[in-house]
């Protein structure tokens, strides 16, 4: 028995070792990417550190460096020549054709409107008449009621 306990203390220690060992592992790795994220963080702030300094460095260069009004004009005149060809090139919309009518003819069409309206409801009644007519009267005639 005794030789069976030593073995299953060894073994138990080995067991324990390996996990150990596995544990300070994951913690090395645990302590790589955090150092990793920390050098990353460390190179963001110079890099804008050093954005800042050209930046600060190229404004102080153009101080001293002012442009007058001429010179912003001449720009932009330049700027205008560059487009000039483009406008030229853009196709123009064509001109709609204005409509002009006399009140006559304006007049005359109105009132033909109405007068196909007035025509196209006497139609419509006219056959519902019919079919009451038919039933009641028997008569040929509808009765017929002036709306004019």
């Amino acid at each position: 028995m005794t030789m069976r306990r030593k073995r299953k203390t060894q073994e138990k220690t080995k067991k324990v070792k390996s996990r150990l060992l596995k544990l300070k592992v994951k913690a090395q790795g645990v302590k790589a990417l955090v150092e990793e994220k920390e050098e990353a963080k460390k190179k963001g702030r110079e890099e804008l550190l050093s954005k800042v300094e050209k930046v600060v460095h190229s404004a102080k260069k153009d101080k001293g460096k002012e442009k007058t009004q001429e010179e912003h004009c001449e720009e932009f005149e330049k700027e205008i020549e560059n487009l000039c060809p483009l406008e030229k090139e853009a196709p123009r919309p064509k001109k709609k054709r204005k409509v002009t009518m006399k009140k006559k003819t304006l007049k005359m069409q109105f009132e033909n409107r109405q007068a196909e309206k007035v025509k196209k409801n006497l139609k419509i009644t006219k056959g519902k008449r019919e079919r009451k007519v038919t039933q009641k009267d028997h008569s040929p005639l509808p009765k017929l009621v002036n709306n004019s």
